[in-house]
C-alpha cells in the first residue's frame, strides 16, 4: 500500500482507440470489470463482449482484405464499454482520489460515467446512439475525414477559407452551383496534428492547399462539424431521457472549451452541441501539463501518443492488466485485499 499518494488524473480516449482483445484480459481478472460486459450485452442486444475479444467480423477495426470498413455503430460502445471495464477494477484496487477527468471526443461520455453523472447502462446506451447516428447521418450526406498536419491552427483555418477564392477551386463551386465549401477543422488533436471533415463533393478542392499534408480517415465518421445537426438532434431525443442528476465525483475537463464541468447541468448541456461542435484537445492537453499530475489513459494509447508529438510527458496507458495492476500499486490505496 502506498503511504504517500501521487497525483494524477483519468483521461478517456475516444474513437482510434479500439483493437481486437480490449479489456479481455481484464474482464477475466475482475467480477465487476466482466459485469459492465455483461451488462453492455444485454442492453444493446448484441454480443459486444465477443466484438471487443475477438472481432470475428471485423467491424472494430475493419478488414480490408474483405472491405469491411470499422463499424462505428459498434467501435463506440465498445470503447466506452471498455474505459467502463477498467475503471471499475482501477476502483477496486483504491484508484478513486484524481484530481479530475478527462476525455477526447466519444471519451467525455466515458468520463461522465466514471465520475458518477451517467449510470453505466446510461452511458452505453448514449455512446450507441451516438455511434448510430453519426454513421448514418454521414453516411447519407457523403461526408469525408483526413488528417491534417499543418504549422498550426490558425494557418490551417485560413487555408481552408481561402479555399473559396482560388480561381480552379472557385470554377468547381460555380460547378456545384454551391459559393462556399464544406471543409472545417473539427478535432485540434494536438499544436500541429489536426481532423478536418466535409462533403465528399468538395474534396477536390483539398488539391489546391499547400503547406498542409492530409490523409483520408476513413475509420470514423464525420463529427464534431454543424453538417451533423440531424445526428445530434437524433441523438439529444435519447438524452432528454436521461437523469443527470449527480454531480460529478470529480471535475470533468472539457474537450470543447478546456473548462472544467463541476454540474450535472453543465455536463448535459455540453453533451446537447458535442457532435456539433469542435474540439480542442490540444488545450486540454495543455491544461493538464500545466497541472504538473500524472495522467492514467484508461482503455487505450491514443492521448499517450498525441502528447508525445507534443513533448508533454506523464502519460500512462492502461490497457492490460499488466499495465493496470502497475496503476493500481503506484496510485491506488487498497482498502481490502482484491485479487487481480
Amino acid at each position: 500500500m502506498n503511504t504517500k499518494k501521487e497525483k494524477y488524473i483519468l483521461a478517456f480516449p475516444g474513437q482510434g482507440s479500439q483493437f481486437v482483445g480490449m479489456g479481455e484480459g481484464i474482464a477475466q481478472a475482475s467480477n465487476s470489470a466482466y459485469a459492465v460486459y455483461r451488462l453492455a450485452n444485454e442492453i444493446l442486444g448484441f454480443d459486444l463482449m465477443r466484438h471487443c475479444f475477438e472481432d470475428p467480423e471485423g467491424r472494430l477495426t475493419g478488414d480490408r482484405s474483405k472491405n469491411i470498413r470499422p463499424d462505428t455503430r459498434i467501435i463506440q460502445p465498445a470503447i466506452v464499454a471498455t474505459g467502463l471495464a477498467i475503471t471499475a477494477m482501477m476502483r477496486e484496487g483504491g484508484v478513486t482520489e484524481e484530481q479530475f477527468a478527462a476525455g477526447h471526443s466519444l471519451g467525455q461520455t466515458t468520463a461522465a460515467a466514471a465520475e458518477k453523472v451517467l449510470s453505466i447502462d446510461e452511458a452505453i446506451q448514449l455512446a450507441a446512439m451516438r455511434g448510430v447516428s453519426m454513421a448514418e447521418h454521414a453516411q447519407k450526406i457523403g461526408a469525408r475525414v483526413f488528417l491534417a498536419m499543418a504549422k498550426d491552427e490558425a494557418l490551417l483555418r485560413q487555408k481552408l477559407e481561402d479555399l473559396c477564392l482560388h480561381p480552379e477551386a472557385k470554377k468547381i463551386l460555380d460547378g456545384l452551383k454551391e459559393g462556399i465549401h464544406s471543409w472545417q477543422v473539427t478535432v485540434s488533436n494536438t499544436t500541429s496534428r489536426f481532423v478536418i471533415g466535409g462533403l465528399e463533393k468538395h474534396s477536390s478542392l483539398l488539391t489546391f492547399i499547400e503547406g498542409v499534408k492530409l490523409k483520408a480517415y476513413d475509420d470514423a465518421p464525420l463529427s464534431h462539424h454543424p453538417l451533423m445537426e440531424p445526428a445530434q438532434r437524433a441523438y439529444n431525443n435519447v438524452l432528454e431521457r436521461v437523469k443527470m442528476g449527480t454531480d460529478p465525483y470529480k471535475p470533468i475537463l472539457d474537450d470543447m472549451t478546456g473548462t472544467l464541468k463541476k454540474t450535472a447541468a453543465e455536463v448535459a448541456d455540453s453533451f446537447k452541441g458535442h457532435i456539433v461542435t469542435g474540439i480542442k484537445w490540444s488545450e486540454n492537453e495543455s491544461t493538464i501539463a500545466k497541472s504538473g499530475v500524472e495522467v492514467l489513459e484508461v482503455g487505450g494509447n491514443m492521448l499517450s501518443a498525441l502528447a508525445s508529438k507534443d513533448r508533454v510527458s506523464k502519460y500512462h496507458p492502461i490497457q492490460t492488466l499488466e499495465q493496470l495492476r502497475e496503476a493500481i500499486a503506484r496510485f491506488g490505496t487498497p482498502r481490502l485485499s482484491v485479487t487481480i
